[in-house]
């Protein structure tokens, strides 16, 4: 059930805060910032054995997103559209390590 409960949550947190991008509104950071937590929660619940350091980096980064998405709810009118970019930035960067992970544990060789 996590497999594709990960990409349900990738595709919602990237779909979100790419909306975000485009039509600012502190509704798509509620909703990022919800899934986000959401995926927080399922990665710590299942830490791959595949690239620990990799793990704990997406976790912080995972951590940077949800806080960004929290000042953009909090205060819209001074965070909200200067924070936007970083924020996909960094959840993209998270999302990618969370994809390495996943299929480096299907190679036959852990990394």
């Amino acid at each position: 059930w996590r497999t594709p409960a990960g990409f349900f949550l990738s595709s919602a947190i990237l779909g979100t805060l790419g909306m975000n991008l485009a039509l600012p509104a502190p509704g798509w950071a509620v909703v990022g910032g919800l899934a986000l937590t959401a995926e927080m929660g399922l990665a710590l619940s299942a830490m791959s054995s595949v690239g620990v350091m990799a793990g704990q980096l997406r976790l912080a980064l995972i951590c940077l997103g949800l806080i960004g998405t929290l000042l953009t709810m909090i205060l819209p009118q001074v965070f909200g559209s200067q924070l936007a970019i970083p924020i996909f930035g960094i959840v993209l960067v998270a999302e990618a390590i969370g994809r390495w992970q996943f299929y480096a544990q299907r190679l036959p060789n852990h990394f």
